[in-house]
């Protein structure tokens, strides 16, 4: 059916409640088709405009939020390529005031990968004050989302340079360490250092466990990477520096 006479314009009047903020200022048109709440003007471009809000308020009421995929058509017409360009222009400063105001009050988020962003970034708090840490497995799923692969799309965007500096310090904040095997690392060359500093040596025996840690595998671990020469350098020397005979 036509938009102007189509039954799903209907929708949008039979509730008064529904966007209070945008009442009483304008008239009727077209014998009541068109609700109240849409002013439409003899500029062409003013009618397309409000027409194509018409079919958002559409679609945000029969889904319940204003996340359009770019290629979404409402009644024939391309609504999530339309608002992709209400988004460009905002990007750009040059947005009507008014037009912005009526999309923020439908539920308009300007930058949706920020709101998809911030609902992870949620998950990801929730984890860690259960957990008390962040180490998320890259197959785990939280409330149903891929909170693992996403943390990992963070710590290589930041290990590229590329990651936006605050969500970074977001993350640092919560307790992200970004590389997972330095941290692991780290851990158990603490444990070492408290078996050297008790023992008086660095002869870790293959089978030895610190603090249920397997530190002899460990230890046996560096000294073959040293022998194929792929043990970094800053750790070799930070082993050297202890004592740790290869």
């Amino acid at each position: 059916s036509s938009f102007l006479g189509g039954s799903k314009i209907g929708i949008l009047e039979d509730d008064p409640n529904l966007f209070p903020a945008e009442k009483d200022n304008c008239n009727d048109f077209n014998h009541g088709v068109v609700t109240q709440d849409e002013k439409w003007s003899s500029n062409p471009f003013d009618e397309k405009w409000n027409s194509m809000f018409m079919l958002l308020k559409q679609f945000q009421i029969q889904k319940g939020h204003c996340n359009i995929p770019r290629n979404h058509t409402e009644d024939g017409q391309n609504l999530g390529l339309w608002l992709n360009t209400q988004r460009q222009s905002h990007k750009k400063g040059a947005l009507d005031a008014q037009r912005k105001a009526r999309l923020q009050i439908v539920g308009v988020v300007w930058d949706p990968s920020d709101e998809k962003w911030n609902a992870m970034f949620a998950l990801l708090t929730q984890f860690q004050e259960r957990e008390g840490q962040c180490n998320v497995l890259q197959k785990h799923k939280e409330d149903g989302q891929n909170l693992g692969i996403w943390l990992t799309t963070q710590r290589n965007l930041q290990k590229k340079g590329a990651l936006d500096a605050r969500r970074k310090a977001s993350l640092e904040e919560a307790g992200v360490v970004w590389d997972p095997f330095d941290e692991k690392w780290n851990s158990m060359f603490v444990l070492f250092r408290q078996f050297q500093k008790r023992e008086g040596h660095c002869r870790v025996l293959h089978k030895h466990k610190e603090d249920g840690q397997n530190l002899g595998t460990w230890l046996n671990t560096q000294r073959n990477l040293q022998k194929i020469g792929t043990l970094d350098a800053r750790r070799k020397s930070r082993l050297e520096k202890v004592g740790v005979v290869w």
